[in-house]
């Protein structure tokens, strides 16, 4: 089965209404997948009815015009081989499915169907609110839940943002089943129309008979406008320079430290943000991470992620704190304000950079296990961002060194510019959420601390990666030779034993080794497993920053305990010119 997208040459279309579609011949895949995106995310919930447009998706999938039986469309899709599912995010809501791939012209008129012609049956309704509050009472238990209402209620309340995004029967129950109808279809027919929506297909159907079956199943959409998306900022000052104290229902001491950025992960070209990921984010000798490590502050490090938007985009510096961590959350933040300075003064050192756009492509070139039905619902929304131009470079470009783009990207990696959270069950609360009843409080930060971070002192133990000596200028294929289809056996002495196999279908250049040491003292008592076990990870981590640069480069390695022993296994990029 060959379902592999490419995007370098896709086809763009606006339909005369205005609806933007994005176009992928897949002249081998065996199926179609198929995404819309709608700019009609909770954002755009009316402040008296939050949740409304979380709802609104539930409620296409209960009966169209021409699918009038709830879940009708689900059963159709499935009859044609795939499966359909939709999502309601903050400013986008997207609906997608697969299906075999010459099934497309049966579902892609009834998918339309369902986008343009709900029913709003008030039975359906009904039961639907029923499942939105289960849904909502299954993640009170939640902690990433109860973290991110949290959020909401401590970034700037005139940002939408900060509504509630889910909706249960106590917000809906404030209507009537009338007025919450009425609701539905004003929300509907504002922002479920041309202008408002971006389509994209992979498909094997030819590009002319695709193109003449959209102008079939979208043209009678109504034109409609284009969703504003003129926010307030997302924190003010006062929603800056603070520290919020959560108190978890899981036992776990984190420290989050968000810095509030512009929207800098749409920067395709430079691409800022992964390189600074990159640097933060290292766990390598000399790294953040292995330092704090050395200090029993850390266990682990997570650079990059963040709530984003179109237009803002929270980078975070999440940290995994030992207790001993937790009482020297201040020195952690030194640190970080440290290694960040070593970062900014390094910008002029472009090779570091290059290293990481070679990371990039190779990662590219070899990528495995891409899902088709992620991509296209990714290009989906992409489309409200980038040019057709542009869209059709975003997975070929790997970043062009620009030292201008990445000083005012670090611009924003500064004291004042964060917000600090600590998640702990030792930490003092003083409020609980809405919602999701968990317990917080938020406090200013102290400025004497502020004053520090704005100027680390310089920390010996700390430095940026040297260049990666296991990146090789040249990956090769070494062909495939008759008889190693399956394992041969080429080598058998008693107590060593050697299989070597070929792949003869994916053509990759890579290998994998797979040792196995099987002995009866590994297991012969809870002693030993319990001692095994011990081992293998202090093992692990003493190899982490050793050889955390081979790692990313494409030699992985993984070492597991196993029953009768442990098992050491090396995947890799089949590297000349390595050692």
């Amino acid at each position: 089965m060959n379902n592999s997208i490419t995007l370098e040459n896709a086809h763009h279309v606006t339909l005369p209404n205005g609806l933007r579609v994005m176009l992928c011949h897949t002249p081998e895949a065996s199926e179609s997948f198929v995404s819309m995106a709608v700019r009609a995310g909770h954002f755009y919930d009316p402040a008296d009815c939050q949740g409304l447009a979380h709802l609104l998706e539930h409620m296409l999938f209960m009966g169209s015009r021409h699918l009038p039986k709830p879940n009708s469309i689900n059963g159709f899709i499935e009859q044609h081989g795939g499966t359909i599912n939709a999502w309601t995010g903050t400013e986008y809501a997207n609906y997608h499915f697969n299906c075999s791939g010459d099934a497309i012209a049966q579902t892609l008129p009834a998918f339309a169907d369902m986008l343009r012609q709900p029913l709003f049956e008030e039975e359906s309704l009904s039961n639907e609110i029923k499942n939105i509050h289960a849904e909502f009472e299954f993640k009170k238990k939640d902690d990433l839940r109860r973290l991110y209402q949290i959020h909401k209620e401590t970034c700037n309340p005139l940002h939408p943002f900060a509504k509630f995004s889910v909706g249960n029967s106590d917000t809906f129950s404030q209507h009537g089943c009338a007025e919450l109808k009425q609701h539905l279809k004003t929300l509907h027919q504002r922002f479920y129309c041309a202008k408002n929506m971006c389509l994209c297909i992979a498909s094997a159907m030819p590009l002319p008979q695709l193109e003449a079956l959209i102008h079939q199943c979208f043209s009678s959409m109504p034109s409609g406008e284009l969703a504003s998306d003129d926010w307030p900022a997302l924190y003010t000052e006062d929603e800056l320079g603070i520290q919020i104290n959560i108190n978890p229902l899981q036992s776990a001491k984190r420290m989050i430290v968000t810095f509030a950025l512009p929207p800098l992960q749409n920067d395709y070209k430079t691409k800022p943000l992964n390189y600074i990921s990159h640097l933060i984010g290292d766990e390598g000798e000399g790294s953040l991470l292995a330092y704090l490590k050395e200090k029993d502050w850390a266990l682990n490090l997570i650079a990059g992620s963040g709530i984003e938007g179109d237009r803002f985009k929270d980078f975070n510096v999440s940290f995994q704190l030992t207790q001993n961590g937790l009482k020297n959350k201040e020195h952690v933040l030194e640190a970080l304000f440290s290694y960040i300075k070593l970062i900014r003064e390094a910008s002029l050192e472009d090779w570091r950079f290059h290293e990481k756009s070679k990371l990039n492509a190779l990662a590219l070139e070899y990528e495995e296990n891409v899902k088709p039905l992620s991509l296209v619902t990714e290009y989906a929304q992409h489309q409200f961002i980038f040019s057709p131009d542009e869209l059709n470079k975003l997975r070929s470009t790997i970043g062009s060194y620009d030292k201008e783009v990445i000083e005012h990207a670090l611009s924003f990696f500064t004291p004042k510019n964060i917000r600090l959270k600590v998640i702990s069950k030792d930490v003092k609360t003083a409020q609980v959420c809405a919602f999701y009843e968990a317990e917080y409080s938020v406090e200013v930060m102290d400025k004497a601390l502020l004053h520090r971070l704005d100027s680390p002192a310089p920390i010996s133990d700390l430095r940026l990666p040297p260049p990666n000596p296991y990146l090789a200028s040249e990956y090769t294929l070494v062909l495939p030779e008759t008889g190693f289809n399956i394992p041969n056996k080429l080598a058998d002495n008693g107590g060593y034993r050697f299989w070597f196999a070929q792949d003869q279908q994916f053509h990759s250049p890579k290998g994998d080794i797979y040792i196995s040491f099987d002995a009866a003292k590994f297991s012969d008592s809870i002693l030993s497993v319990a001692a095994k076990r011990i081992w293998l990870g202090a093992l692990n981590d003493h190899l982490q920053a050793k050889y955390y640069r081979a790692e990313i480069a494409g030699l992985h390695y993984r070492i597991y305990g196993h029953q009768a022993g442990l098992l050491f296994i090396h995947g890799a990029l089949l590297i000349s010119k390595l050692y």
